[in-house]
Formats: C-alpha cells, sequence, structure tokens
C-alpha cells in the first residue's frame, strides 16, 4: 500500500470512528439517526451483491422501508420508558406493537411477490429475508445493549466496539508477523489461527482494564466481575471473528473484494460493521443471561 493510500485509509477510519463515538456519547438520538442511515446502506450493500448472483430481484426499496421500520421498532421498545416520559404520555401496555409496521411490510413483500412475474420467487424472498436477519437485526440489537437496564448506556455500547477494534489490531499485527496456520483459507486466505489468538490476548487484556477501570457505570447494572469481562470479551470476539468471516463468504460466494466503496480504502458499511453483524446480538444475549 502506497502512502497515499495509506493516508486516506487512515484518514477516512479515523473520521468513521470518530463520527461513531460522537453518536453514541451525545444521546440515543443521534445513534439512531446514525444507525437508521449506516443499516440502510447496509441492506442496500447486500442487496447489490446479492443481485448480481443467481438473478436475484428484491425490491431495495421495500428491503430499505422494512430496515428503517426494524431500527424504528427497536429503538422505541428499548427505549419505550423515556421516550413516554418525555411525552409526557402513559406507556403502552403492549410495547411490542412497536414492531407491527415492521411485520406488516414483511407480509406485503411476500404477497407482492405472487404478482411480480418473477423467474426466482422463492429466491428473491429467501434472500429479501436474509438481508433482514444478516444486516437489520443485528443493528437493531445494538439498542437494547444502549438500553439495558432501562438506563441510557453509551460506555457498555463503546466497549463492544473498543474490544473489536482492539482485537482487529492485533490479529493483524500477530498474523502478519508469524502467521502460519490458515484459519479457514477457503473463506479468508488471509487470516490465521496465530492471528487469532494474538487478537484475542490483546481484546481479553482491553476486557479486563475496561472492568477494572469501570468503564461501563454501574447505575441500572448488575456490577460485572472481572471474569465477567472478560467472557464479555471473549464473546465479543469470537462471534465478531465468525461475523467477518460469515461477511467473507458472502463476498466470495458473488465474487465481490469489498461490499461497498463508501468509505475510502476501507469498503463499503458492511466491511467496517461486519465484526458487529453477530457480536451485537450475542453480547445482547450474554447480557440478557448474566445481567438479568
Amino acid at each position: 500500500m502506497d502512502l497515499k493510500k495509506l493516508l486516506v485509509r487512515t484518514l477516512s477510519g479515523a473520521v468513521f470512528v470518530a463520527v461513531l463515538i460522537t453518536s453514541i456519547i451525545v444521546s440515543e438520538w443521534t445513534f439512531l439517526a446514525l444507525m437508521l442511515v449506516l443499516s440502510s446502506l447496509g441492506i442496500k450493500e447486500f442487496h447489490h451483491i446479492t443481485h448480481a448472483h443467481h438473478r436475484i430481484e428484491v425490491q431495495r426499496g421495500t428491503a430499505i422501508t422494512a430496515n428503517c421500520f426494524l431500527q424504528l421498532g427497536a429503538f422505541a421498545y428499548a427505549f419505550a420508558f423515556d421516550i413516554f416520559k418525555w411525552l409526557e404520555l402513559p406507556q403502552p401496555r403492549h410495547v411490542a406493537l412497536f414492531f407491527v409496521p415492521y411485520i406488516l411490510v414483511i407480509i406485503i413483500t411476500f404477497v407482492a411477490e405472487l404478482f411480480r412475474h418473477c423467474e426466482h420467487p422463492m429466491h428473491n424472498l429467501a434472500y429479501f429475508v436474509l438481508g433482514q436477519v444478516f444486516v437489520s437485526l443485528p443493528f437493531a440489537s445494538l439498542y437494547g445493549i444502549l438500553s439495558w437496564g432501562d438506563t441510557w448506556q453509551p460506555h457498555l455500547l463503546l466497549s463492544i466496539f473498543l474490544i473489536i477494534w482492539v482485537n482487529d489490531t492485533f490479529a493483524y499485527l500477530v498474523g502478519s508477523a508469524f502467521g502460519k496456520h490458515h484459519l479457514l483459507k477457503h473463506v479468508s486466505p488471509h487470516k490465521s489461527w496465530e492471528g487469532f489468538v494474538g487478537g484475542a490476548v490483546f481484546a481479553i487484556g482491553a476486557g479486563l482494564l475496561l472492568g477494572y477501570f469501570k468503564f461501563a457505570p454501574e447505575e441500572g447494572l448488575n456490577p460485572m466481575t472481572l471474569w465477567q469481562w472478560a467472557a464479555f470479551a471473549v464473546v465479543t470476539v469470537v462471534f465478531g471473528t465468525l461475523g467477518d468471516l460469515l461477511e467473507s463468504l458472502l463476498k466470495r460466494a458473488v465474487g465481490k473484494k469489498d461490499a461497498g466503496n463508501i468509505i475510502p480504502g476501507h469498503g463499503g458499511i458492511l466491511d467496517r460493521f461486519d465484526s458487529t453483524l453477530l457480536a451485537g446480538p450475542a453480547i445482547y444475549l450474554y447480557l440478557l443471561f448474566v445481567l438479568s
């Protein structure tokens, strides 16, 4: 990589990280606004790279609309107490009703396929659902982490991204220096077991430091022990790596190097959030079972 490309990659990466961290710290509303944009771009990228494969014809506008309804529904579900308190209205008894618009879009999409006269209708529906599960659902799971314990938890959500970034950085450095044994060569030929272990060690260390210095305030939380912080990091690393590999498998299946080119030097939104695709839902479940 020449100096110019390295500079562009570094600057664009720094801007992206700064925007993401700012959106998390400022308020839940700024995070929602950013997630609506990023998840919609992620859905668009997903269907762009899959449309070229086996003549898939998912309506991207419908997929993006469904994604937005899911993000809004999940956000309203997660922050229902704060939203209705701000509106000075009583909180509805059935907050799951926030997902009704999303479910209606799903139903309408399935029914509409009956009248489209497409060559592969079941493939279209399958890829539509896969896009929602692979992209939209992971983004939606982040609101549950940000609102854990019915309080705003920006530091808890930031912890996930910090551990992912530490893992990615040191997996690359250790893998480049010592990597000899392929992790999954047929999926990602540049990833090695040495890199995976090296990244995991530093990421677990980062998780322990976050716990030791109480990076995530304990308001609304059952305090996590250092062992639980280590497990928090392990879950993030394992499922973050699996998410990365799944996104690589998707790109390899359709013959693409990057999911997009919206971030200079880094590729697309899916390329930047690949580790979060499984780490987000996995951490939400971890919190559900460990901190509830």
